[in-house]
């Protein structure tokens, strides 16, 4: 397995154990109601998800997702342009956010 995509997993993955423990510790944030299933792979005991941290979560794996792609597809390694990406879907889960209200 190529190295770069390793570090990339790497820091996906921790990006996503952080945001599963922030999950499990905060009980004061407001939680929104998601599929049992989603909760649980997202580190929540119960069907409710902190949507911040759900947002962090998924811009991570959208990023590593985006980098296996471009490399193996297009055989370009831009680490750049796959966590700008995946940050700006972040952003917009983040504005998103059933609980804040959007336009």
């Amino acid at each position: 397995m190529d190295g770069r995509i390793v570090l990339m997993a790497t820091l996906a993955a921790v990006i996503w154990f952080l945001n599963a423990f922030f999950q499990r510790r905060s009980a004061f944030y407001a939680r929104v109601q998601v599929p049992c299933l989603l909760a649980l792979t997202l580190g929540s005991r119960d069907c409710f998800v902190i949507w911040s941290a759900m947002a962090v979560q998924v811009a991570a794996l959208m990023s590593l997702i985006i980098y296996v792609g471009s490399i193996l597809v297009f055989n370009i390694s831009t680490p750049v342009l796959a966590i700008l990406a995946g940050m700006l879907l972040g952003v917009v889960l983040r504005m998103l956010d059933p609980k804040r209200g959007h336009a």
